[in-house]
């Protein structure tokens, strides 16, 4: 793709000079095989191509319903929840934590809030959870846990202590895949999938 543009600049000799060595993987991007011929803008037309007018390669679906190899609808209630909605009940509970943390220690800069609010976290993610299978800031944005293997049921001590320790050290939970799944709800065997 790069390569047509590339073309109508510099000129096809130099170009030829500078192809880079790749693996096997990638060498139709580069100019040979099948998608050389699928890609190819006629001499006249080099200085007219973008990537826009290029066709596009779609990745389908495993199963064509919501999160892949879940079982879960597409849309709807019960479907995987959005990244912006998981944010926001995140934030929420948060918020509830450092307002009941500071029900009890006044002082902001005083260390003990700080570890009474970690606290209060944990506690609302693990008792809440297991339990009900929503924290109050997904009960308040209409989000709930589920584990797929068993649907309407709540994910269970063990599984939300799994979650909730690595969901205390934020890395995993910023690494997501396509179904916005964090590691975290990986680890635990855990969906969190809309509730309205």
């Amino acid at each position: 793709m790069v390569r047509v543009v590339l073309a109508a600049r510099v000129g096809p000799s130099l170009l030829r000079s500078c192809d880079p060595p790749v693996s096997r993987v990638f060498r139709d991007g580069y100019g040979s095989g099948p998608a050389a011929v699928r890609f190819a803008v006629p001499p006249s037309r080099r200085s007219e191509a973008s990537l826009s007018s290029m066709p596009s390669r779609t990745v389908p679906d495993d199963d064509g319903a919501g999160a892949a190899g879940t079982g879960l609808p597409a849309t709807g209630p019960g479907s995987a929840a959005p990244l912006g909605r998981r944010v926001a009940a995140y934030l929420v509970d948060s918020v509830v934590s450092a307002l009941i943390a500071a029900l009890f220690v006044p002082d902001p800069v005083d260390v003990r809030r700080g570890i009474l609010t970690l606290g209060v976290f944990v506690l609302q993610y693990l008792l809440l959870g297991s339990l009900t299978g929503q924290t109050i800031g997904m009960r308040l944005l209409g989000l709930r846990m589920v584990r797929p293997a068993e649907p309407g049921t709540p994910p269970g001590f063990l599984a939300m202590a799994i979650r909730t320790a690595l969901l205390v050290l934020l890395v995993p939970a910023v690494v997501m895949d396509r179904d916005n799944r964090g590691l975290h709800d990986r680890a635990a065997q855990v969906v969190v999938v809309r509730d309205r």
